[in-house]
C-alpha cells in the first residue's frame, strides 16, 4: 500500500524529481526529518512498503521525505550521485 503523499510544489526542482512525504499522526514541531533515497529500479512507495520506514516514523515520531527519480532522468530510476553533471 502507498502511505506516501505527493508534494505538489517544492521550488524550482532543477533535478526534475518527484517529491513524496510521510508525516505520522501526532507529529510534533521540531521533530526530525529523514530523507530516504530509493535504489535503482525502485520508486518511493515500493521502497517505503518494503523497508518499513513509515512504520518506524509512526513509532518514533519523525517525518519522511522521499525524493523520487524519474525515468526521464535515468531509465533505471537510479540517482546519479556519482556523476559530475
Amino acid at each position: 500500500s502507498d502511505r506516501l503523499a505527493d508534494i505538489a510544489s517544492f521550488g524550482s526542482d532543477p533535478g526534475n524529481l518527484r517529491a513524496r512525504h510521510y508525516i505520522p499522526a501526532g507529529f510534533k514541531a521540531g521533530a526530525p526529518l529523514v530523507v530516504v533515497l530509493h535504489g535503482c529500479t525502485q520508486n518511493a512507495a515500493g521502497y517505503d512498503h518494503g523497508s518499513g520506514w513509515s512504520a518506524l516514523a509512526d513509532r518514533y515520531g519523525f517525518a519522511l521525505l522521499y525524493p523520487e527519480q524519474r525515468p526521464a532522468n535515468n531509465p533505471n530510476r537510479c540517482f546519479n550521485w556519482f556523476a559530475a553533471d
